[in-house]
């Protein structure tokens, strides 16, 4: 249900206003196969075409269970949101962030705040590099948090 209430938003014509988008379920982002018409899955040509259709988006929060969704795939659909200034995630599947997709995000131009909620969606050197570069005086990039 949620892919079909994005694809809603992407479709009409007040997608200019929207600057913040709040998306908050465990449940309602899967495709459920027992039913004979599944909701569409959240992936990547979602993310892509709200990003383009959607450009003034500044906050996008993401706290429900992404199963179509690779962290690749999330992160390559981030960096196509040229105005967010904070992102807000859950979790990505069964799938967990590593080193390299944090160091991707730190090269937004103007992502200011990444908070991942839950302990699950981050790889055990992330949760080190994100101690080590909390420790640095002046790192550069988005403020980082994890939230349990």
């Amino acid at each position: 249900m949620t892919p079909t209430i994005v694809m809603e938003l992407i479709n009409n014509d007040l997608e200019n206003f929207l600057e913040i988008l709040d998306i908050r379920s465990d449940d309602l982002a899967t495709a459920d196969s027992s039913v004979k018409r599944p909701y569409p899955k959240f992936d990547l040509n979602l993310m892509i075409n709200l990003a383009e259709k959607c450009q003034n988006i500044r906050k996008l929060s993401l706290r429900f269970n992404m199963v179509g969704l690779s962290p690749d795939e999330l992160i390559q659909a981030i960096h196509k949101f040229h105005k967010l200034e904070k992102l807000e995630i859950l979790t990505i599947g069964d799938k967990e962030f590593k080193k390299d997709h944090i160091k991707e995000l730190e090269t937004h131009r103007r992502l200011k705040e990444v908070k991942f909620v839950g302990n699950s969606a981050l790889d055990q050197d992330v949760k080190i590099y994100l101690v080590y570069r909390k420790s640095k005086e002046k790192s550069q990039g988005p403020f980082i948090t994890i939230s349990l």
